[in-house]
């Protein structure tokens, strides 16, 4: 073989391992997103924060994460005083869907607060933590119908009401409740109080009584919580990734740790089409121990492997803190796995 036929070879053969790296780099960019291929396992962290108004965006989240067979499992981190019960509700079935037909765990995170809807959507968890001082609880339902009529008499303004039924305009500043609309409003907050109760006594399981005696809209720490059985342990979002990754490492053996891969989705920031599927692997990545509590178990939870988890958030003070670390550190190679936030 002459010397121009080697070197031929030689560039074909350099030229086709390059295209194989390349592959295999752009599989591993790809991370798993809608169900693509994924060189690791991972847990998708969810964000529940503020007031609960809208569940579109969580549950489009919920739907492309669900849909990536890298992410094993799920925890959603709560900080919310509650909001409108349909959103609450919706989301609620979305994680009860995701443990019951997926067979992967969901371990929910209550922070400063997730009392009212805020736990609702918890009680859609295998596993609920909270911290000691968390404020919990609030289970009840509240309709507030603000009245107007005698400030706008003093004004000299009268607002005219055309309708088609009695009730329809039911709740208007502008008149105050007839005892005709508090009882409709009575059997409305009624039933929804029913729903609320039954979701509880079911996930939680406990009696009746038990539940009624604590549900009358109080609310409660996260250790007081412990003790009358809304929750499941006391602990942070660490403790709950943790124990999120532990469920899965006993079925093959797992060493107690997780590793944590922090990512990030920057389409708000200028530089977007750049950052946005950096992974700030060299220097968010954490190693996350296992806690080894007497007694502590995640219920429900299958028996699988999780190599990492993955987090990701929209919120705009990460998204600062990210940029600041992209531009100090090289841009490594990774995948984004977006969580929203309702509220």
């Amino acid at each position: 073989m002459s010397r121009d036929s080697r070197l031929a070879a030689l560039g074909v053969a350099v030229l086709l391992l390059m295209t194989a790296a390349g592959l295999v780099l752009a599989l591993f960019l790809a991370g798993g997103e809608a169900g693509g291929f994924s060189l690791r396992d991972r847990l998708a962290v969810l964000e529940l924060d503020g007031v609960i108004l809208d569940d579109a965006e969580l549950l489009e989240q919920i739907r492309r994460l669900r849909a990536d067979r890298s992410v094993k499992g799920f925890v959603v981190a709560i900080n919310s005083p509650g909001g409108g019960v349909g959103p609450a509700q919706s989301l609620y079935r979305e994680l009860k869907r995701i443990r019951e037909e997926d067979g992967r765990p969901v371990v929910a995170s209550i922070g400063a607060m997730g009392a009212s809807g805020g736990y609702y959507v918890a009680l859609g968890a295998d596993s609920i933590f909270a911290l000691p001082g968390s404020i919990t609880g609030s289970i009840g339902v509240l309709v507030e119908v603000p009245n107007a009529s005698r400030l706008m008499e003093k004004v000299g303004v009268e607002v005219q009401v055309v309708e088609s039924a009695e009730h329809k305009d039911i709740g208007s500043p502008f008149r105050p409740l007839t005892p005709r609309d508090r009882a409709v409003l009575d059997t409305v907050v009624a039933d929804l109080y029913r729903q609320f109760l039954e979701v509880v006594i079911t996930e939680r399981r406990l009696d009746s009584a038990t539940v009624r005696r604590i549900a009358d809209g109080r609310i409660l720490s996260g250790r007081q919580a412990l003790a009358e059985g809304l929750v499941d342990r006391l602990g942070n979002l660490n403790d709950a990734l943790a124990a999120a990754g532990e469920g899965y490492g006993e079925g093959d053996g797992g060493g107690g740790f997780a590793d944590a891969a922090f990512l990030v989705d920057e389409r708000d920031d200028a530089s977007s089409h750049q950052a946005a599927s950096r992974v700030m692997r060299s220097s968010m990545a954490a190693r996350v121990a296992m806690p080894a509590s007497p007694g502590a178990s995640t219920a429900r939870a299958p028996a699988a492997s999780a190599n990492r988890i993955a987090w990701s958030t929209e919120s705009v003070s990460a998204r600062r803190t990210m940029n600041a670390m992209a531009k100090q550190s090289p841009a490594p190679v990774g995948s984004v796995a977006r969580a929203g936030r309702a509220g």
